[in-house]
C-alpha cells in the first residue's frame, strides 16, 4: 500500500511538473509546436496517417495527462479570394490556385442560397476553373477540399473569382484535445484526440473514452524534439 503510495505521488509530481515545462517550441519534420505563456501554435500532419495539415493556435490549458487548445482567429496564410470584373455574359469564373500559384483540378466549388445551403456543386476541371451559370439564387460561394483551408465568400454576378486555397487544415473557435507526455526534457509525445472536442458533463471522463478509442484504432503519438533558439553576443 506503501508503495502504491510513493508511485502515486511520485506520478502526480511528473504531471505537476508537465505542466510547469510546457514552454518553448517543439518540432520533429513538419510538425511543430510552440508554446509561449497560455497561448500556443501547432502545426501537425495527420495522425490519420495523410498528408493532411492541421492548424491552429489560441489558449491552452492542462488537465493531467490531456492537453487542450481552445483554437481562435488563425494569424497565418490562410485561404483568400481576389474578386474581378466578370468576362462572360451568362456565367461567372471561378479558377482556384493554391498559395503558390499552381492550378488546382478537383476542387469543389458549392454554390449557396441565402441560407447556406448548398444549390449545386461544381468541380474545379484540369485548368483549376469552374463555370457558374448566373443565378439570383446564389448568394454565397463555398470552395473546399480535404486537406485545404475552406473558403466561404458573398457572391456577386458581375464579378469573377480568382481563389488562393492553402492546403492546411486552419481550425478556428474549436477546442482541440491532445494527449501529451514528457519521457524526458527533450522529448514531448503528442497524440490528436479531437479537434472538435466537447465535454458537456465529466472533463476527464469524456477525455478518457477519447483515449481509448485512440488505441482500440492503434493511433500513434508523435515525438517532437525540443528547439533551441540560438542567441548572438557581440
Amino acid at each position: 500500500m506503501k508503495k502504491i503510495l510513493i508511485t502515486g505521488l511520485f506520478l502526480l509530481s511528473m504531471l505537476q511538473l508537465s505542466a510547469q515545462e510546457l514552454a518553448g517550441a517543439f518540432k520533429e519534420g513538419n510538425d511543430s509546436i510552440s508554446f509561449a505563456g497560455n497561448k500556443v501554435i501547432f502545426n501537425l500532419s495527420d495522425f490519420s496517417g495523410l498528408s493532411n495539415i492541421k492548424t491552429g493556435e489560441g489558449e491552452f490549458e492542462q488537465t493531467g495527462r490531456y492537453l487542450l487548445v481552445h483554437t481562435n482567429t488563425y494569424s497565418g496564410e490562410k485561404s483568400s479570394f481576389e474578386p474581378s470584373d466578370a468576362t462572360l455574359k451568362d456565367s461567372t469564373v471561378i479558377k482556384v490556385v493554391s498559395n503558390n500559384h499552381y492550378v488546382l483540378p478537383g476542387i469543389l466549388v458549392e454554390l449557396l442560397n441565402k441560407s447556406h445551403k448548398t444549390i449545386a456543386g461544381k468541380v474545379s476541371d484540369e485548368n483549376g476553373i469552374v463555370y457558374v451559370e448566373k443565378d439570383p439564387k446564389i448568394v454565397h460561394i463555398k470552395i473546399s477540399a480535404l486537406g485545404y483551408d475552406e473558403i466561404e465568400f458573398p457572391y456577386n454576378p458581375q464579378q469573377d473569382y480568382l481563389v488562393s486555397v492553402v492546403k492546411k487544415d486552419i481550425i478556428e473557435n474549436q477546442t482541440v484535445a491532445f494527449k501529451i507526455d514528457k519521457p524526458d526534457e527533450e522529448t514531448l509525445s503528442i497524440l490528436l484526440l479531437s479537434d472538435e472536442f466537447e465535454a458537456k458533463n465529466n472533463l476527464e471522463k469524456a477525455l478518457e473514452k477519447l483515449d481509448k478509442r485512440a488505441v482500440k484504432n492503434n493511433q500513434l503519438p508523435k515525438q517532437l524534439k525540443k528547439v533551441y533558439i540560438p542567441i548572438y553576443y557581440r
